[in-house]
């Protein structure tokens, strides 16, 4: 998977369901382009969400491929299939409407509305002319924006929930999913997982306690409830107390990328005693991530990084040479083969981690040069398996722009 290495069979066995789901929305935000790719026959791949306690999520072939997969094809819905079950037939049912207009009216009450912002069901042209959309409902809050209100009470397709969230956020409207209550168990249908992911692993729920809230109060209040390690954790909020960025739609707290990062590092510490074993012993180099055959350029690129890292954490180690300091260990490489054409990696691992204030001028002349030579693209797979040890300097989607300082480790600050 491009960006994210490779997924055989003992990764994937260690994967939770936020990591799954972390996934399935990369993919998603990634379409038409493919992102992942069957190891079977190397035909485009999506991730299948978990339907119940004995089918979990798992990587298939899009409908219509893995026709020559020696692993089998697959079978996919048809969206038109899935719209036809939704209210047997229609567009909207009357617990559907009856929110749409709860929301606008318990919004109006906000000294902060803007009088004739708020509409339900109304049309919203894009910025620059193309097609718009349909939101429940939108309104304006002054100090706080433009907002989008979709209430989601039935199944629907990830592609429909990525297209809207892409769609407000280049508009640079807030978006605010409704959802029903529910438990987060694997067997809960895969639309409110694919909602969740878009705010950081946050669902907002409107029942009659958050009414009552939001009519004491003048202003909308909403349950913002979320998975965390002891089970569903909740909070009754307001927007007020929801955190704004222009790169992602509003949340409370987000456990998203934490599990992200989490995964990352149980990955780097399973790997360092391999890299420490096996340092100077060519004949035991890392195996390339998709021939399973040794790789000594893979394993000095992975040697290369994982010393930077360590750099940075704090904690110096050299897993490739005998070089006393970092700087000695990026000049030698930058000045090799097969580090020249590697530089692009190596120049976005150290100007985006604190390893940038460990090296002298000469590592700076050395990449310039090296920056030069054509460079080994992101799609290879030993790249993009070395970058997957390390999203929190190759996810720009979590590290933010501006960055997160507030969820990124202090080495990668």
């Amino acid at each position: 998977m491009l960006g994210l290495g490779v997924y055989d069979e003992a990764r994937q066995a260690s994967l939770q369901s936020q990591d799954w789901q972390d996934i399935r929305t990369r993919i998603n935000h990634a379409w038409p382009v493919p992102l992942a790719f069957c190891l079977g026959c190397n035909d485009p791949a999506h991730v299948k969400a978990a339907t119940s306690t004995k089918r979990m999520a798992h990587f298939a072939h899009y409908k219509g491929g893995g026709l020559s997969c020696p692993w089998g094809e697959d079978e996919n819905r048809n969206p038109d299939d899935v719209r036809a079950s939704i209210y047997a037939g229609n567009q909207e049912s009357p617990l559907h409407k009856s929110m749409c207009d709860q929301v606008l009216e318990l919004i109006s009450l906000d000294p902060r509305y803007e009088l004739g912002s708020g509409v339900v069901d109304g049309y919203l042209p894009p910025n620059g002319g193309g097609r718009g959309r349909w939101p429940d409902v939108r309104f304006n809050l002054d100090g706080l924006g433009k907002f989008a209100v979709e209430v989601q009470l039935a199944p629907s397709l990830a592609t429909e929930v990525v297209a809207r969230s892409k769609y407000y956020l280049s508009q640079g409207i807030h978006l605010i999913w409704l959802v029903p209550w529910y438990t987060f168990d694997r067997v809960t249908r895969a639309f409110t997982a694919d909602i969740a992911q878009e705010a950081g692993g946050n669902l907002f729920v409107l029942d009659d306690s958050a009414v009552a809230a939001s009519l004491e109060r003048q202003t909308l209040c909403l349950w913002a409830a979320w998975q965390a390690d002891t089970g569903m954790e909740r909070r009754l909020i307001s927007l007020d107390d929801l955190e704004y960025r222009s790169d992602r739609h509003p949340l409370f707290k987000d456990v998203a990328t934490p599990a992200v990062f989490r995964e990352a590092s149980l990955r780097r510490e399973s790997l360092i005693g391999e890299l420490v074993r096996t340092k100077g012993d060519w004949s035991s180099a890392i195996v390339h991530p998709v021939t399973g055959e040794r790789d000594s350029d893979f394993d000095r690129l992975l040697r290369v990084m994982f010393s930077m890292w360590a750099e940075a954490d704090g904690r110096w180690t050299n897993f490739l040479n005998r070089q006393e300091n970092l700087t000695g260990l990026l000049n030698a490489y930058l000045n090799s083969q097969d580090g020249q054409c590697r530089a692009q990696i190596i120049n976005d691992m150290l100007t985006r981690t604190r390893a940038v204030d460990q090296v002298r001028a000469t590592v700076w002349d050395k990449m310039k040069d090296a920056l030069r030579y054509p460079q080994i693209s992101a799609e290879d797979s030993t790249i993009s398996e070395a970058m997957s040890y390390f999203p929190e300097v190759y996810r720009g989607d979590l590290r933010g722009d501006p960055i997160r300082t507030d969820i990124l480790p202090d080495w990668a600050k």
